[in-house]
Formats: structure tokens, C-alpha cells, sequence
């Protein structure tokens, strides 16, 4: 329950955020920041302008979270991906963030995530994993 709390205020942190940056993630979209949750893990999306303010302002929320929670982020397990940014910022968003760029695909939990049309390879170790954990999973091993 404590741990619902203190995530909501990390809710409420970006809210307020979306109240002052002047932009946009999309048309549809009309936040500049959308944190989303699951579970004790969170995704973080923002549109990267120019100079970086929605990046700046998230590293803000991230110290200010972590000092008023007793939270602590995993910045090592933690990584950003990046759409339609310049190498330029992209190197200064990971030193901003303290944190590697990967690349898609990549997996968020245990889930290949994608922006094309995702392919079977994708969802191999997914299906390795609950084959694993059923009973004719266990079979199957035995007997290879």
C-alpha cells in the first residue's frame, strides 16, 4: 500500500509537469510526459525538444521522487529508447538520464515491444519460458 502511495505522488509529479511544458507528445496525445505504471516497474514518455527541457525536468521529478519516497532507481537496469532524435542529443540524453539507449525491439516486461509488425522470433523465449512452467513443458524437456 505504502508503495502505491508513493507512486501516485510520482503521478501527480508529472501531471503537474504537463500543466507547464508548452508541447505535446503527439496530436493524440496532448500530455508533454505520460508516466505509465506496472506494477513496481514504470515507462516514461516525453517528447525531446530542442533543449531537452521535458528530459531536464523528468531527471528533476527522478531526484526529487527518490528523496521524498526513499525510493531508489536502478539507473544500470533502467535504459531510454529513442524515435526520430539526433545522435547529438541522443548522447546528451543518456548523460542527462544516467542511463544506456537501447534500440528496438527491446523487452519491458517480458514482452518484446516493437513499432513494426513483431516477428515469431521475437516470442521465442516468451514461449521457452511458459513452456518451461506447464506441465507438458517439463515433459517436453525430459525428453530431449
Amino acid at each position: 500500500m505504502l508503495f502505491i502511495i508513493a507512486t501516485d505522488v510520482l503521478q501527480r509529479m508529472v501531471q503537474a509537469v504537463n500543466t507547464r511544458l508548452p508541447y505535446s507528445i503527439s496530436a493524440r496525445i496532448h500530455e508533454s510526459v505520460l508516466a505509465l505504471q506496472y506494477a513496481d516497474d514504470t515507462a516514461l514518455i516525453a517528447k525531446v525538444e530542442e533543449d531537452l527541457q521535458a528530459i531536464i525536468v523528468l531527471k528533476i521529478i527522478l531526484r526529487i521522487f527518490t528523496r521524498i519516497s526513499g525510493l531508489s532507481i536502478n539507473y544500470e537496469k533502467s535504459c531510454f529508447v529513442q524515435f526520430n532524435v539526433i545522435e547529438e542529443q541522443s548522447l546528451k540524453i543518456e548523460a542527462l538520464l544516467g542511463c544506456p539507449k537501447k534500440h528496438l525491439p527491446i523487452t519491458y516486461l517480458r514482452m518484446p515491444l516493437t513499432i513494426k509488425r513483431p516477428r515469431r522470433d521475437l516470442y521465442i523465449p516468451l514461449i521457452d519460458k511458459i513452456e518451461g512452467k506447464t506441465c507438458e513443458g517439463k515433459r517436453m524437456k525430459n525428453r530431449r
